[in-house]
């Protein structure tokens, strides 16, 4: 009978540690994202929606990516490109590290510390929502960096504004609409 108390007990104090309370800030939007959702998002001077997303995927494609999903009634296209992320730097670094691990902690440790970025991931991903007379669009860029042996090095969110202000720059050449806002 004690034995069960004691694991009533032990229940609800885990209980009560995982419904801790959130902290007030949790959701606010800082001015870094503030400044990249202006950077991501432009205003297109039409209604037209699947003729704006039409033109978004082929600046994709201009761009190098692939286009691997779209659905034109929800607003969304996603791309994406595969690229070699391999820096001379790098392995330069990871192959003189290795060998100071090896001279100091033996050949195992060595062999063990030597990596570097192999290949990168790159996803894009288009958001259009359509109003009145226009048309509010969306991209968002992340990679996936995987080392020589295939695990994950880095998993991120690209927050360069030159890329971005790049495929509203191809976007625009494209159609004969006026691309807004950035």
């Amino acid at each position: 009978m004690k034995s069960g108390f004691n694991i009533l007990t032990g229940c609800t104090l885990l209980l009560t540690g995982a419904c801790a309370q959130m902290p007030d800030d949790v959701l606010q939007v800082t001015e870094q994202h503030k400044a990249m959702k202006v950077a991501q998002s432009r205003t297109i001077a039409t209604p037209k929606k699947k003729e704006v997303l039409l033109a978004g995927a082929a600046a994709l494609q201009d761009m190098g990516f692939s286009i691997d999903k779209t659905d034109p009634e929800l607003g969304l296209v996603v791309g994406s490109k595969q690229r070699d992320a391999t820096e001379g730097e790098q392995v330069a670094l990871a192959v003189v590290g290795a060998a100071l691990t090896t001279l100091l902690a033996g050949p195992i440790a060595g062999a063990n510390s030597f990596k570097y970025d192999d290949e990168q991931f790159v996803r894009a991903s288009i958001t259009a929502g359509s109003e009145e007379n226009a048309t509010d669009l969306r991209i968002s860029v992340q990679r996936i960096v995987l080392d020589q042996r295939g695990e994950v090095s880095k998993a991120e969110t690209i927050k360069d504004e030159k890329l971005y202000s790049q495929f509203y720059e191809t976007l625009g050449a494209s159609i004969p609409w006026d691309v807004t806002g950035g």
